[in-house]
């Protein structure tokens, strides 16, 4: 009896970890959003002194549109957002642009690169 308390007891516990797992995946990719390009205007930026521009092209249909960077400043919303970064983020960065509508969302990333202000070029 306490053999198959304990496999019961232990089947729950592996069904609830499972059913946890398939709540926290991803969320669904759209089916009507779609990002043709980010593009930006300068690619490399020094750090304290430039700012870039990033704007997203997409099929415009309503979705709501944020944006997200590992490191920096993001400036705006909309399909157009001005990115700045200090010292503290000399390096390549990672600028997430997600479009999310009723059937899910669609994300793409641009990298910027930050030059250190003290490079001499």
């Amino acid at each position: 009896m306490k053999l198959l308390i304990k496999t019961l007891f232990a089947s729950l516990i592996f069904f609830t970890l499972l059913s946890c797992e398939e709540k926290i995946n991803e969320p669904e990719i759209s089916d009507t959003s779609k990002i043709d390009s980010l593009t930006a205007g300068n690619y490399s930026i020094k750090a304290f002194t430039d700012t870039t521009t990033i704007r997203v092209h997409y099929n415009d249909l309503g979705q709501d549109i944020s944006w997200e960077a590992d490191h920096g400043t993001l400036s705006g919303e909309g399909k157009e957002i001005i990115y700045f970064a200090g010292e503290c983020c000399v390096g390549l960065n990672t600028i997430t642009c997600t479009l999310t509508d009723s059937t899910g969302q669609i994300s793409e990333n641009i990298k910027i690169e930050v030059i250190s202000y003290f490079n001499k070029k």
